[in-house]
């Protein structure tokens, strides 16, 4: 008796289940309604097209459906758009004839986008396949709309990171897609938004990919020695874009641009850094003050980190 009333609980609770997670799709067109058909909330945006071939004849190629104004994509499930919904209003958009053509056009000139029309470059699927035979620069030619909408935006700059140049405001301070970028071209950071260029998380893979790009980070992460070593690591000439207050209290920063090249320390005296600028030389013992380019030809001749061990030295002692 007890194994029946379980049985009969799971089954009633299944019910209720599946019940809650029915959804009744209204499937709106230019003119008016078209048709309802039962869905569920689990259901993929590529099973709604393929239940809308079977009440409306029109190809699942053909179909555009959005729920207001937002696009329910093949692999967009039903419950993280419309929500909890038992009822839900739908659009039909169908694909002008034309669609198909501007798909073989974008992959077979060499242009791209750049001389499809304006009506080809509001569509996700001819500006996708653009990008991916021609390269992520080519957002640059989809429509507003398109350069804001994340899934195209992130094939864009995994494939070339500085399109992020070319993306919205907005996503152009979404982390993800930044992060995206930098991973590509670590120079991309330069198109993120300065909040993020202040966040460490996003600055190391930046530089450790380009090591110029320090040179776009906040002040407080250009004195951030662990961003900073990271730098100087991938490219010697990333000292240069250093914090003066940083290089002038840790030597080691120093050293570690030393070890690759003494032109790091050339880029620093060049740009006139706190640490060695003109006005500081080696002062030896009974010698009067080195010119700068006395320090330079000494710093040419003479073991690198012996050299601004001294010199180090020297400018502490003042």
């Amino acid at each position: 008796c007890q194994a029946r009333f379980r049985t009969a609980l799971i089954q009633s609770s299944s019910l209720s289940l599946a019940a809650a997670m029915s959804l009744q799709l209204q499937v709106n067109g230019m003119s008016g309604q078209i048709c309802e058909i039962s869905a569920t909330a689990w259901m993929s945006g590529l099973q709604i097209n393929r239940e809308l071939v079977k009440a409306t004849g029109i190809p699942v190629k053909d179909q555009r459906l959005f729920f207001g104004t937002i696009e329910i994509k093949n692999s967009s499930l039903l419950k993280d758009v419309t929500g909890d919904a038992a009822v839900a209003s739908i659009s039909l958009v169908r694909r002008p004839p034309e669609h198909s053509g501007w798909v073989m056009a974008v992959l077979s000139s060499q242009s791209g986008l750049q001389d499809a029309p304006t009506e080809a470059r509001e569509f996700p699927e001819v500006v996708a396949a653009a990008v991916k035979r021609w390269g992520g620069a080519q957002l640059q030619f989809a429509s507003p709309e398109l350069r804001g909408d994340r899934d195209l935006v992130l094939a864009a700059v995994r494939s070339q990171g500085d399109a992020l140049q070319h993306a919205s405001h907005a996503l152009r301070a979404d982390k993800e897609v930044v992060l995206a970028a930098v991973a590509q071209q670590g120079d991309a950071l330069q198109h993120a938004s300065h909040a993020l260029r202040a966040v460490e998380e996003v600055l190391l893979p930046a530089v450790v990919q380009h090591g110029d790009a320090l040179q776009h980070a906040s002040d407080a992460l250009r004195a951030d020695k662990e961003v900073v070593l990271a730098a100087v690591a991938q490219q010697r000439d990333a000292l240069q874009h250093a914090s003066d207050a940083l290089l002038a209290a840790d030597t080691k920063v120093l050293e570690a641009a030393l070890a690759k090249s003494i032109n790091a320390v050339h880029h620093v005296i060049n740009a006139n850094k706190v640490v060695v600028p003109a006005a500081v030389t080696l002062r030896r013992p009974g010698r009067a003050p080195l010119s700068p380019d006395e320090l330079h030809m000494m710093l040419d001749a003479t073991d690198p980190v012996l050299i601004w061990k001294e010199m180090y030295e020297e400018i502490a002692s003042r």
